[in-house]
């Protein structure tokens, strides 16, 4: 697949102005798209925002003693997160025989 002529090699940099190397990339990507980009991340943090108020309520968090709730170590999520089969992605055409 044929890159983009607008795409910038942004990870490259990593002593850019910004201070840190992930700002040379959140400038690449707003160089190279505007506006797009800025909604594309407003976009993502909304849903991400939605998945966690309705695991919230899922779970019934709004019933849980106060007590019980305390901060977790991200060594502890991890093993959530490093499972393959859970929240498994697919490609558009291959996801219809798993709905």
């Amino acid at each position: 697949m044929a890159k983009d002529p607008k795409e910038k090699d942004a990870g490259k940099d990593k002593d850019a102005k910004g201070g840190k190397p992930n700002n040379t990339t959140y400038k690449a990507l707003y160089d190279a798209y505007g506006n797009a980009t800025a909604e594309l991340w407003l976009m993502g943090s909304s849903t991400l925002a939605a998945l966690w108020e309705s695991a919230w309520h899922e779970g019934g968090g709004s019933t849980l003693p106060v007590g019980d709730l305390r901060e977790y170590q991200p060594d502890e999520l991890m093993a959530l997160y490093q499972d393959p089969d859970f929240l498994k992605s697919y490609y558009l055409a291959d996801i219809k025989p798993v709905l």
